[in-house]
């Protein structure tokens, strides 16, 4: 991890703190990007790969997870869900081309498919009003799908979601929000 990085996520961290959330923030992170996992084996392939159960992941529940190398050396670190009938990792799109590249020869023995997702990933800070009303859950890592958008709680502490869908469908999203 470089100090440029660092010194961006503190920032962020300083950020997030001082905001009230009274209201709705929407941060877009044209930094990252999604990769899907598709196939009959996707489940048994990523199992093998990742350092999470992948069993537990299911519509309503992701998790954090990484791939290591052959000496165990974290390679790539990421959120794990299942959106959409498939198995979507969201990463940094810095990590993307390394975790293709690394997954990939493993995926066609387990007849597993990779490809990178269409779909926008951004976070948003909710209201807390509106959690509330809404009754989203607030354990972490808990997936909500609202018309085609998936929210992914972040936090236990601060209402915290990535968000992941079509660029249109997050949009309507964020509209139907900022109407409550």
């Amino acid at each position: 991890m470089t100090w440029e990085t660092l010194v961006k996520q503190s920032l962020a961290q300083t950020i997030v703190a001082k905001l009230d959330f009274k209201q709705n923030y929407f941060i877009p992170l044209s930094h990252w990007q999604a990769i899907n996992c598709t196939g009959d084996n996707a489940q048994q392939f990523l199992q093998g790969q990742l350092t999470c159960d992948v069993k537990q992941i299911n519509a309503q529940q992701a998790s954090l997870a990484a791939t290591c190398n052959q000496k165990g050396r974290v390679f790539s670190l990421f959120y794990l869900g299942f959106m959409n009938q498939q198995y979507t990792l969201i990463l940094p799109q810095a990590n993307v081309e390394n975790s293709l590249q690394e997954l990939h020869p493993f995926a066609q023995l387990s007849r597993a498919n990779l490809s990178v997702a269409d779909e926008i990933v951004a976070g948003i800070l909710i209201d807390a009003k509106i959690i509330a009303k809404e009754k989203y859950s607030e354990k972490k890592y808990i997936i909500h799908e609202i018309n085609g958008v998936f929210l992914i709680n972040l936090s236990t502490e601060k209402p915290l979601y990535l968000v992941v869908g079509s660029k249109h469908k997050v949009a309507d999203f964020v509209a139907h929000l900022d109407n409550k």
